[in-house]
């Protein structure tokens, strides 16, 4: 259901979420056995879309623009699967093809947007403080937001 990038994104946010500092891409990279340039494309896109801020100089890293609790699997998704100039309304699924020869005349889009925004819904409902261990997850719901 999830292209690869979703899956490493959640881990690298997990990572992140676990680390008492801030975390370096190079340390996500080994812990989760994800390619550094992959894993470069990944963590702008979480960063443009807020979900993670970056620290510059020593010491730095990522680090959670807001708790685990208050993202959902959506926002990652998104973030991820999408580009920034792709209108979510108006692709039938992820990975639709922009240039689809049958747009016009197809049977089946009705199904692929409904399937779509349903999967939308769902993952809105989902927040990633479920990536945490059981203690650090009333840690997060107790945190002051970001």
């Amino acid at each position: 259901m999830f292209s690869v990038k979703t899956e490493y994104a959640l881990r690298a946010l997990s990572q992140i979420a676990n680390s008492p500092k801030t975390t370096k891409r190079s340390d996500i990279a080994e812990k989760e056995n994800i390619p550094v340039h992959f894993l470069e494309q990944i963590l702008l896109a979480l960063k443009k879309k807020n979900i993670i801020i970056s620290r510059k100089g020593p010491g730095g890293g990522f680090e959670l623009a807001k708790p685990l609790s208050r993202i959902t699997l959506w926002e990652v998704f998104s973030a991820v699967e999408f580009s920034d100039n792709e209108p979510l309304a108006e692709s039938c699924y992820p990975g639709y093809i922009k240039e689809c020869h049958v747009e016009s005349d197809c049977h089946i889009r009705s199904i692929w947007i409904q399937l779509r925004k349903d999967m939308e819904a769902s993952m809105k409902k989902i927040r990633l403080g479920i990536l945490l261990p059981s203690g650090k997850q009333k840690e997060a719901e107790n945190a002051v937001s970001c």
